[in-house]
């Protein structure tokens, strides 16, 4: 064997032994791109004039069929009197319709209603809306008003079903109340959830009502109070599952703490909760607690039980609430919310991976306060949408899907052991050349004749 093959051996031998230890490194996962961004102001008709400040925001959309969005929301016109030192405030909903690029369509504003909460497309293209947290709406295509109904109970959260009817959630005095009507809103049957004892009425809230993969119903709820909580003891924090007769199929009360989790001892100041349905069956309660106002994420398993949690109390997520969430199509998840208790609103939108540790944060400022996001949906291609207010307008934005972390292989990351294991290996074989050098040059020395 020649020694040229034999160093080409020994090179292609070290090449591969690096190859399997030294791995590539992975950046940073990118925000998504920002595809477009547009806000709507008020037309000047609906304005109160002069020494007048308004504030709108859009709390609710969905995508409609023609691929564009419906967005309701509310508008709050201030008006200030200087010879009385204050002010004045009046209220109303706002419905603004526009194509898939964001572009405005039309809006309207009403002066009846105000508060909107919730809004679906019906079956003929028309719209169902949810006001004044009991006021049910049908609209035609235009956003024109057809009908309205009370429902009768102050509605915390509204999905519509598969088969076209709604589903409501309602902390009516002490009782946790589902209720489900049809289309028209005509009531199909209402369950009592939960009854409270009568010293916890002012302190439990429910927020929203999510559907499950199994087109069963999650509900999220809350306590405010340290002193009073959920069921038994001091429990900040809740969980219902409900089947789709309204039967509770289970509940789970957890004493959250926004530094260690659970912690039955120091249950947290919860400011808000809302729960999103995974794909493993489980769900995510993503919410705001603590004095400071620190997010939080908790995920929990098919049945209820506690997976793991994460709060965000550093850099730009003091302070913040967060007020709605989705699980992406890779997996992740991302929340949207606000800053409304440091007197710099700003929106913000965070992207957490599966286990809940914080990838990329954005935040939107603008020259007016009260900004912030307030919903946000998966798209029908595969991206997201996300509303709320900026510059004292009702804001909608579209996203890309966040890209795949980079990976930049031409700079390599070696553990100790990897790079000791890299030095064994190369002494070996550094050995072994040497070795099968001699013993060649032995083989093939040629003996020398003597005189």
């Amino acid at each position: 064997m020649s020694k040229a093959l034999v160093l080409a051996l020994v090179m292609v031998f070290l090449t591969a032994s690096i190859l399997a230890v030294v791995q590539p490194v992975h950046g940073e996962t990118p925000a998504p791109e920002l595809q477009w961004s547009k806000t709507y102001p008020r037309p000047q008709s609906t304005l109160l004039g002069y020494n007048a400040t308004h504030y709108d925001g859009g709390s609710c959309f969905v995508q409609t069929i023609d691929g564009g969005y419906a967005i309701i929301g509310n508008t709050e016109d201030h008006v200030y009197y200087s010879e009385h030192g204050g002010f004045d405030s009046t209220y109303s909903a706002i419905m603004i319709k526009t194509d898939s690029q964001g572009n405005l369509e039309w809006q309207k504003v009403n002066d009846d209603f105000y508060d909107a909460l919730a809004i679906f497309q019906t079956g003929d293209s028309g719209y169902f809306m949810v006001v004044h947290g009991w006021t049910l709406l049908w609209l035609d295509s235009q956003g024109n008003i057809l009908s309205n109904k009370t429902l009768g109970m102050p509605i915390s959260g509204v999905q519509q079903t598969s088969d076209g009817d709604y589903i409501f959630v309602s902390a009516n005095g002490n009782n946790a109340i589902i209720a489900k009507t049809d289309g028209n809103g005509d009531l199909l049957w209402n369950k009592t959830l939960y009854a409270f004892p009568n010293s916890f009425t002012n302190s439990i809230f429910l927020s929203n009502i999510a559907i499950a993969n199994d087109e069963n119903f999650l509900v999220a709820g809350w306590s405010q109070g340290y002193s009073r909580g959920i069921g038994d003891g001091n429990p900040n924090l809740w969980l219902l599952k409900v089947d789709s007769n309204g039967n509770l199929l289970y509940d789970r009360a957890f004493s959250y703490n926004a530094n260690v989790g659970v912690d039955d001892q120091n249950p947290a100041a919860i400011g808000e909760v809302f729960v999103t349905a995974t794909r493993d069956d489980g769900s995510l309660l993503t919410g705001t607690a603590g004095l400071n106002g620190f997010p939080f994420l908790v995920k929990l398993a098919s049945n209820g039980d506690w997976r793991w949690n994460h709060s965000y109390a550093s850099g730009v997520t003091v302070r913040a609430i967060l007020t709605s969430a989705i699980e992406t199509p890779n997996g992740k998840f991302v929340a949207v919310g606000g800053f409304p208790f440091t007197g710099f609103e700003k929106a913000l939108i965070l992207e957490f991976d599966a286990n809940g540790d914080l990838e990329w944060k954005q935040t939107f400022n603008s020259t007016v306060g009260f900004d912030t996001a307030n919903s946000i949906k998966v798209t029908s291609d595969g991206e997201y949408a996300v509303i709320g207010a900026q510059n004292g307008n009702v804001w909608l934005a579209k996203f890309a899907s966040p890209a795949a972390p980079t990976t930049l292989s031409s700079i390599p990351i070696v553990t100790n052991v990897e790079l000791t294991l890299i030095i064994i290996i190369v002494a070996l074989v550094f050995i072994a050349v040497t070795v099968v050098s001699i013993l060649l040059h032995r083989k093939h020395r040629k003996p020398v004749a003597l005189s």
